[in-house]
């Protein structure tokens, strides 16, 4: 898979859920308590996130300039990250409680979201 399509891959479903997030926050708002109150939605949010990462680093794990990088580094957070939910996803239904609560980050999310998918397309289709 070329960089460009991996791109295409990520940016279409983070700018359709930015897009939706800015549209309907209380969508968002239900996913985080969803996440906080469902450890089984958790779960599978974890391991998906450790599949995708998993399989990004194994088939793309270039440190070689560009946005060779960038894929890379997507690719190890996302499977640190479902490494850490999956272990510690009692911890990570406390958090997603406090983040809950924080009303900036309904706001500040769906943006960066919508954002980083418009780069992913830029990098994508016209890059």
């Amino acid at each position: 898979m070329t960089d460009a399509q991996i791109f295409q891959l990520a940016g279409i479903p983070l700018f359709v859920m930015g897009l939706v997030w800015v549209i309907r926050p209380q969508s968002l708002k239900q996913i985080i308590k969803d996440m906080a109150a469902n450890k089984g939605a958790l779960l599978l949010a974890g391991i998906s996130a450790f599949v995708i990462g998993y399989l990004i680093v194994a088939f793309h794990n270039v440190w070689s300039g560009g946005s060779t990088v960038i894929i890379t580094v997507i690719g190890w957070l996302a499977l640190l990250k479902g490494l850490f939910i999956t272990i510690a996803a009692s911890a990570n239904m406390d958090l997603y409680a406090v983040i809950a609560r924080i009303r900036k980050f309904f706001v500040v999310l769906p943006w960066l979201v919508l954002i980083v998918g418009l780069v992913a397309l830029y990098f994508g289709y016209f890059a």
